[in-house]
């Protein structure tokens, strides 16, 4: 049997939530349909035992002195009235203190008995004796009650029920008249009862079309949400998928660069020395005025991985060129500068088949600028000041104090200070003026990267002489002079990479 699919839960949960809410609602109007009629009954129950009865309290109140003790004239007075009003049935009359304490219940006649005709001297005095101990309950009791009100309204709770009643008092001593009768015997007429459930029903479409949006609001956020969470994942994968496709592409391209600069003299850590130098002296361009625009987090991320590619086309240079053990011709050594728009056409291939990306387009401009001058004497385009990019910019400072720096097997390393020195003396002639400004500095980081990626076991200089190509063993003849106090070079030092 198939797992039923989200889908169909969120479907069932709607239905039984609708229908959860329906049955809810259905309680509401009854219990809203009850109260309403309650309160209908209540309303016209004062409304008949205001009618029925303010006559007769209405006197009472007036007797002077007011006494409805047995035997008194104002007792007798009361026997007088209250037969002749139309009583209402089960209609009780009480005579009660401050404290709602009954002290005598008057005689009650029957709604459909005459009324007594003998003059009231005829009558013996009589009055119902009150139970011991029997006080009036009121549903909501009148705390607050104003005491110079004429009347009071309310609801009793009795044995028989509720009871409403209507109380007036009695002279100025405290004591009240009480005439309640049972709500229970109230005669709904049908106006009432239209009067009572329209409001009821109002209600009650308020109360379920609340709960019904509420609960379809909750479950579309939940129906959206478990979509949103989907799609997460989804992307999730996707994107571990595109970084795990993107480490094997660099990787794959950091190999070619490490077999292109196999089949140079250089060895050991060259191209994690390139990269850390170039992303140190981007990170700290960052911070500069001219440079906080234009180089991010993800610029210096990308420099530290594109700058290994920078001599990728030295693959197709051929080994009689590249290891020639003697002087190049003017030919050679143009075949030998060809190495950066080879390597700019290997990465663009490489771009048009796998896509492009800000990765490739950076290395390519490495690969073909990066021997660009910042006085225009450089090569393949000759170009000159910003119109060189700033990576290429960046690359060629940190290439060149890589190749002062290292020891080969045709000369020894420069020490620190003499690169530095002869950097900044190149500043506006081969490199940007405010780029060797920042390496000056950070050129203490350049000193601890070279000493953290330092070869393990320098090449000697007892290896293959005979192979020193002799374009690149001249060129390091004249740095060392330079070095040694010479301001005037006749050989760029953009060529010591070479």
């Amino acid at each position: 049997m198939q797992p039923r699919s989200p889908y169909h839960r969120h479907l069932l949960t709607l239905v039984a939530v609708q229908m959860g809410c329906l049955a809810l609602g259905l309680w509401i109007h009854y219990r809203q349909v009850v109260s309403a009629v309650y309160r209908t009954a209540e309303e016209q129950a004062l409304a008949g035992l205001t009618a029925g009865t303010n006559e007769l309290l209405t006197a009472v109140g007036r007797l002077e002195p007011p006494d409805v003790a047995a035997g008194s004239a104002s007792w007798e007075k009361v026997r007088h009235l209250f037969p002749l009003q139309r009583t209402l049935p089960g209609l009780q009359v009480d005579v009660v203190d401050p404290q709602w304490r009954v002290l005598a219940q008057l005689p009650t006649p029957h709604h459909d008995s005459p009324p007594s005709k003998s003059p009231p001297s005829e009558s013996p005095p009589s009055k119902s004796p009150p139970s011991k101990s029997e006080t009036l309950t009121w549903a909501v009791p009148p705390k607050n009650l104003d005491r110079n009100a004429e009347s009071i309204r309310g609801l009793l709770v009795q044995p028989d029920g509720r009871h409403v009643a209507l109380a007036r008092r009695l002279g100025k001593h405290g004591d009240y008249l009480v005439a309640h009768y049972p709500l229970a015997q109230v005669n709904m007429t049908p106006a009432a009862l239209l009067t009572a459930l329209p409001a009821a029903g109002a209600i009650t479409w308020v109360w379920v079309s609340a709960l019904l949006l509420i609960a379809v609001y909750m479950i579309v956020i939940r129906f959206c949400d478990g979509l949103t969470k989907k799609h997460a994942r989804a992307e999730t994968t996707a994107l571990t998928r595109t970084q795990s496709l993107l480490r094997t592409r660099e990787a794959v391209i950091f190999g070619l660069a490490r077999l292109a600069e196999s089949r140079d003299r250089v060895t050991g850590s060259h191209l994690e020395r390139i990269s850390a130098y170039a992303s140190r002296l981007a990170r700290a361009a960052q911070h500069h005025a001219r440079y906080a625009d234009l180089i991010t987090a993800e610029f210096v991320q990308l420099i530290g991985t594109s700058s290994a590619l920078h001599d990728i086309g030295k693959v197709g240079i051929e080994d009689a060129i590249l290891f020639k053990p003697g002087a190049l011709t003017k030919d050679e050594h143009q075949r030998v500068k060809q190495h950066t728009t080879i390597g700019e056409a290997c990465l663009l291939e490489i771009e048009r088949r796998l896509g492009t990306s800000n990765f490739l387009q950076m290395a390519r401009q490495i690969a073909r600028l990066h021997h660009e001058r910042w006085d225009g004497q450089g090569y393949p385009d000759g170009l000159a000041g910003e119109q060189v990019p700033l990576a290429a910019r960046i690359v060629a400072i940190a290439d060149v104090y890589e190749a002062l720096s290292s020891r080969r097997v045709y000369k020894e390393a420069f020490s620190h200070q003499q690169c530095v020195r002869m950097i900044r003396d190149q500043a506006g002639k081969q490199f940007d003026p405010d780029l060797v400004e920042v390496f000056a500095e950070v050129e203490g980081a350049f000193r601890q990267i070279a000493c953290q990626f330092r070869d393990e076991a320098p090449p000697s200089r007892q290896c293959v002489p005979e192979r020193i190509p002799l374009w690149e063993d001249q060129l390091y003849d004249e740095l060392a002079t330079a070095a040694a106090g010479c301001e005037d070079w006749s050989v760029p030092i953009g060529s010591a990479s070479q």
